[in-house]
């Protein structure tokens, strides 16, 4: 039996398959008693004649015996040549071109009696009784698989009912109370073990949620305390230039630490049920606004060349946070690189363009990646696509996509 098939399928073809071996027994067990039930009353009909000429034959030796189309009686001399040589007792001769003849052959060598019985039209009978059986093996299967098939499509309700509710289910995991929906059997055994495993994921969420929670703000501590002490070495009057030079490194860094860990919170959290109409080019201007208050050379490397009025239904903490991410680490990961930016209707195109003007001399990572993981995530729980490639050139290419 194909494992493929549906469960349906499968129990209607066992019922198939058992209808078919009823049958068939059924049809097997007709046709053995029909036979046999003709030898044992061809044989009584033949003894009883037998007994009852040779009585006669006894008080009226000259008596005629019948001679008909159906049934004769021969005394041994006069009987056909081929049932003259026959042992006394009933026979089924093969005779040519007839078919059911029965011999009996009665008394002792000399005065033996010979029946001859032609039952050609009960063998007709008999033939047409096996295409009947036939008929009945061939309905009897096809009835069996119907019902098998009525039958499995009852018992496999529920359980397409119970897999329709778990495929509505939410991404993230939520208390259920299936098991209430269904009855106290197998199907009700399935439903508890599906509201088990989602109490246990529902569990291990919310403290995946509060740990992040609690990551988040231990690192945001020091976060802050590195950014005052930045903040208290430039009011230093006699900074040198080459150490106001690594401060503002310092200062990007930390910037992009501060990105990371409002990703990691975001990311942690179950995305809010309530969402804005957030118009995509007004994030993306502040987050290159953003870029040119931290890293003034780092906004010329970004080149907008499209900016359609794509609207996004989304929390706008998390729109924010993924363009901001998005940009920070195309600048950081690949110095000096140039990018083209373009808002099409359906998202974000950032396509490297080479080095910018003043790139000669920048370090470019072996790695063509961005390191996108916390976006990654965002965008799985905004049901946005991000996807990083390379064009014929081998420049990095990465498209958001938030239509789809």
């Amino acid at each position: 039996m194909n494992a493929r098939a549906s469960l349906r399928w499968r129990v209607a073809l066992a019922y198939a398959a058992m209808g078919f071996l009823m049958s068939l027994g059924f049809a097997v067990a007709t046709l053995f008693i029909a036979e046999d039930y003709e030898h044992i009353l061809i044989g009584a009909i033949l003894q009883s004649q037998g007994e009852h000429y040779q009585e006669r034959l006894q008080t009226h030796p000259g008596l005629s015996l019948p001679v008909s189309q159906g049934f004769s009686a021969y005394r041994e001399a006069d009987a056909p040549e081929a049932f003259r040589a026959l042992a006394p007792g009933i026979h089924e001769p093969r005779v040519s071109g007839r078919d059911g003849v029965h011999v009996g052959v009665f008394g002792q060598p000399g005065h033996r009696l010979v029946f001859v019985v032609d039952l050609g039209a009960i063998e007709a009978l008999e033939r047409y009784l096996v295409q009947i059986m036939l008929a009945v093996v061939l309905l009897g299967s096809l009835a069996s698989g119907w019902l098998g098939w009525l039958m499995a499509g009852r018992a496999v309700s529920p359980v397409r009912r119970l897999a329709h509710v778990v495929e509505t289910l939410p991404v993230r995991p939520v208390a259920t109370r299936l098991a209430s929906e269904f009855s106290r059997d197998e199907v009700g055994r399935l439903a508890a073990a599906i509201d088990g495993y989602q109490a246990r994921l529902s569990e291990a969420e919310s403290a995946e949620q509060a740990f992040h929670a609690n990551a988040s703000h231990e690192l945001r501590t020091p976060i802050t305390v590195v950014r005052g002490a930045v903040e208290v070495m430039r009011d230093d009057p006699g900074l040198p230039a080459p150490q106001g030079r690594r401060l503002d490194r310092i200062d990007r860094a930390i910037d992009e630490l501060s990105l990371l860990v409002e990703a990691l919170l975001l990311g942690g959290r179950a995305m809010p049920v309530e969402t804005d109409a957030v118009l995509l080019p007004t994030v993306v201007s502040e987050a290159l606004s953003r870029l040119a208050r931290l890293n003034p050379d780092g906004q010329a490397l970004v080149h907008v060349r499209g900016l359609h009025p794509l609207q996004v239904h989304a929390p706008k903490r998390w729109v924010e946070c993924v363009v901001n991410v998005l940009l920070q680490r195309a600048l950081s990961r690949m110095p000096g690189v140039a990018w083209d930016l373009d808002i099409t209707p359906g998202g974000l195109v950032l396509a490297e363009q080479g080095h910018g003007p003043d790139g000669d001399g920048k370090v470019e990572r072996s790695d063509r990646g961005l390191g996108l993981m916390f976006v990654e995530r965002l965008c799985r729980e905004l049901d946005w696509r991000l996807v990083q490639g390379q064009d014929a050139q081998g420049r990095l290419r990465v498209a958001l996509e938030m239509v789809r």
